[in-house]
């Protein structure tokens, strides 16, 4: 649909992540407010500044209550969306047993269409497997991923590119960031 349906940096299709994606490197647009002032004033209420942010009770749109927060696997897995100290996780049972967690770091997508969701682990990011569908109001799997748990979708720098504006760059942000 919308996210990282397939990112790849190399010719032989192999996601390289041996160089830890670092949050300092990124401006976010607030670095663009001193010189655009009216341009950020009126980009920050638009549902494309919002594509990329902190995940946060407001940012992210998919339900925590029970009944409403999980996805179920056809092999006796499933992923529940959990609100636990320290912030929101997307937690893997399989046959009721916890296995794996994945904390809720960074939100991409407004909402609009839908959001898809990342996890810091020791200075790289990966993609969370469950991704919400606004028009469905439903945590599905994310686009691309197997029919199955997995926590170890890397996102590279190369992949946030779009999203982030990295500092001290000839690039410029294209969609606005955080």
């Amino acid at each position: 649909m919308f996210f990282f349906i397939k990112c790849i940096n190399n010719e032989e299709g192999k996601t390289d992540i041996s160089a830890p994606v670092n949050y300092a490197d990124f401006a976010g647009s607030a670095s663009c407010m001193n010189c655009h002032k009216d341009i950020y004033d009126a980009h920050i209420n638009t549902a494309h500044f919002k594509t990329t942010g902190p995940a946060t009770d407001t940012n992210i749109r998919g339900s925590f209550k029970a009944g409403e927060n999980t996805f179920d696997y056809n092999n006796g897995g499933k992923v529940s969306m959990e609100k636990r100290p320290g912030g929101h996780y997307q937690v893997a049972y399989i046959n009721d047993i916890e296995k794996k967690s994945g904390r809720f770091d960074m939100v991409f997508g407004s909402g609009t269409k839908g959001q898809s969701f990342a996890s810091w682990t020791n200075n790289y990011l990966f993609q969370l497997p469950i991704t919400y569908f606004t028009s469905v109001a439903q945590w599905t799997n994310s686009p691309g991923y197997p029919n199955k748990i997995a926590f170890n979708r890397p996102i590279t720098s190369r992949c946030l590119e779009c999203n982030l504006c990295r500092k001290n760059s000839s690039t410029p942000n294209r969609t606005g960031g955080i």
